[in-house]
């Protein structure tokens, strides 16, 4: 099997450059806004979906978009799974592309092939192209999933709610990302960074 995401950041909205600049420069040391910031999240669904992570191969690449402050992309970012299956993250930088949103420029999709099929989630943060929240081949059939609420704003609300419920000792409110989860993601960052850095697959360890 195959897990695929897929990001574009373009334009969408007018934000002050030094706000900008500011959210740059905090994630520079980090390897990037877009591996540490917005990787937190795509190496989050990819531990959840599939497991631990053993090993990375990663080119980050860098793109001036103030005088001295990069962004990291284009970059790829390829790994694998303790159970075999493999993974792949595309990055490309649009910034001439218009990106419809309420939200960030970003128009991320991500895909899961089997033996049988795939499934396709084609949006997150933005509606480039109108198609339907999830996509289902299987058998030789194609279903479509359009009514979802698939806004991004709800998954805030609805994390929010069930924290509130753990909080409160709520049966109902179990985390479904411990301290143990978020590391393994950090360790799955760093991994990424160095392995660009050395131009080499890094191993991690089982913890």
């Amino acid at each position: 099997m195959v897990a695929a995401f897929d990001s574009g950041l373009g334009v969408v909205w007018d934000v002050d450059p030094a706000a900008w600049r500011w959210q740059l420069e905090q994630t520079a040391d980090a390897g990037g806004i877009l591996i540490y910031d917005d990787g937190w999240h795509k190496f989050s669904v990819a531990r959840w979906l599939f497991g631990p992570v053993r090993e990375v191969m990663a080119w980050i690449g860098e793109t001036e978009v103030f005088p001295g402050i990069t962004v990291d992309a284009p970059t790829t970012v390829m790994w694998k799974h303790a159970n075999g299956l493999r993974g792949v993250w595309d990055i490309t930088f649009a910034p001439d592309m218009l990106t419809p949103s309420h939200y960030y420029s970003n128009d991320e999709r991500f895909e899961v092939q089997g033996r049988k099929g795939f499934v396709r989630v084609n949006r997150c943060t933005a509606r480039v192209r109108q198609e339907p929240s999830v996509e289902v081949y299987v058998d030789g059939e194609c279903r479509t999933y359009h009514a979802l609420d698939d806004d991004w704003a709800s998954s805030f609300r609805d994390q929010s709610r069930a924290f509130i419920r753990w909080l409160r000792g709520d049966p109902e409110g179990e985390l479904l990302w411990s301290d143990t989860e978020a590391r393994a993601v950090m360790q799955f960052l760093t991994a990424a960074r160095e392995s660009s850095r050395l131009n080499a697959p890094v191993t991690i360890p089982e913890s």
